[in-house]
This record gives C-alpha cells, sequence and structure tokens, in this order.
C-alpha cells in the first residue's frame, strides 16, 4: 500500500486540516461508480492541462445542465417506504452542509489543496441530501464529471431517492505546479471509501462496496475562489 503522506477524514460536521507536498508537472468511486469509469478517460487530458490552458467553453447552445441546481429536498418521504426507511432519509436529508474553510479562498498551492479537499465534501454532501448549490457554484461550465454529477444526484432525488452518509478518508495529497503562463494546476489524492447504500423511490436499495480511486482535479482561480475545471481518475 502507498505510504500515507497525509490523511483527512471527511465526516458530516466538517473536513480536518490537510497536509500536502509540492510536486512538479511532469510528476504528474464514487459518483456512483459509472460517472467516475465514464471520466477515466480524461485523466492524460487532466494532467495536461496543468501545463497547458484549455480551449474555452464553446458559446451557444443549450445551457450546461449543472448550472440548474437543487436544494434540499422536502422531507415528506414517498408513503411506500417501510418507517426504517423513513428514519433513515430523514436522517440523511439533515445532514449539515460542509464549512468552507477560510485556507479554500487563499490563491496559494495550499488554498487550492483545500478547494480540492472542499469539493469531495460537497460531492458527498450532495449526495446525502440532494442540495447541489454549492457543489456547482464551484464547477465550471467545462467540467464534464462535475455535470454527469450533478444530473445523476437532481434525478436520484427529484424521485424520492438517496444515498445514506457513508466516509470518506482522503490520502496521499499532491499539487501539481501548472506550467509557465498557464491557469491550471492540480491536485491529485487517493480517495478511499467506506461501503454505502443508496435508496430508490420504491425502497429498493443497492449496495456500493468500499473502494479506492486516485483522482486528479484541475482548479483555477478566479473571482476570490477555485473552482474545478475537470475530474477525472487515474
Amino acid at each position: 500500500m502507498t505510504p500515507v503522506h497525509c490523511l483527512l477524514l471527511i465526516r458530516a460536521a466538517g473536513v480536518a486540516e490537510p497536509r500536502w507536498r509540492r510536486r512538479r508537472p511532469s510528476d504528474v468511486r464514487r459518483c456512483i461508480a459509472l460517472v467516475l469509469l465514464a471520466c477515466g478517460a480524461l485523466a492524460s487530458g487532466l494532467l495536461a492541462a496543468c501545463a497547458k490552458t484549455p480551449a474555452p467553453p464553446e458559446a451557444g447552445g443549450t445551457p450546461p445542465t449543472h448550472l440548474t441546481t437543487t436544494t434540499a429536498p422536502t422531507t415528506s418521504a414517498p408513503a411506500s417506504l417501510s418507517p426504517e426507511l423513513q428514519a433513515q432519509r430523514a436522517t440523511a436529508l439533515a445532514a449539515p452542509k460542509p464549512v468552507k474553510p477560510t485556507e479554500a479562498t487563499e490563491n496559494t498551492q495550499q488554498g487550492a489543496v483545500y478547494s480540492a479537499v472542499h469539493f469531495l465534501a460537497l460531492y458527498r454532501y450532495a449526495f446525502i441530501t440532494g442540495d447541489t448549490t454549492d457543489l456547482a457554484a464551484m464547477s465550471e461550465d467545462r467540467c464534464t464529471f462535475c455535470a454527469s454529477v450533478i444530473n445523476a444526484i437532481t434525478d436520484l432525488h427529484s424521485k424520492g431517492g438517496w444515498i445514506n452518509p457513508w466516509t470518506q478518508k482522503i490520502t496521499n495529497i499532491e499539487y501539481i505546479t501548472p506550467g509557465t503562463g498557464k491557469e491550471y494546476c492540480g491536485v491529485r489524492a487517493v480517495v478511499t471509501s467506506t461501503e454505502s447504500t443508496s435508496i430508490k423511490e420504491d425502497g429498493k436499495v443497492a449496495t456500493e462496496s468500499a473502494g479506492e480511486n486516485t483522482i486528479l482535479f484541475a482548479l483555477r482561480y478566479y473571482d476570490n475562489s477555485w473552482h474545478i475545471g475537470e475530474v477525472a481518475t487515474e
């Protein structure tokens, strides 16, 4: 197993302080695994984005679906759910929103790292509660992963489904410096997730086994905040 350089435990209550190390550009499961697999082919392009400014999104056409955000659904559970599942749903929807660390607002290497970790916390929170507002605010129009995740969350929760809380550990966090004169830097981390369960509106339960993935983020800073340009798996 790869030695752990830093360890963060993301829980509903917040995010622990990360430790990180700088890495040169040359060193360079969970959305429901299908989303990560769909984005996996982008990994090499994501690393390249840290050294080359990506082309701007095409103008015109249909607005990105991830900009149509959803807030947490109402607490009334579908009548078809058992009392036990209704209680689980109420607990999930009441999960507290992750607090954005002050460091995540800094235009620094540390700020990029904290922002990537905060994005993962919002990812978890959104799947549990259905509230994608803050997740979408961090996502750029070009982010295919972000749009896919938000669409999946909206579809699940709009029908009365949800995902029960699970735990994520983020280890081996590395900062990837952007190329000279380029906008996007990178953050690379290993995400280990415990087993989780998703429940559909009819009460059907699906279990996602525990797993581990190396995740790559392309980020850039503007409007006093870090934004995610793409996410992929190695």
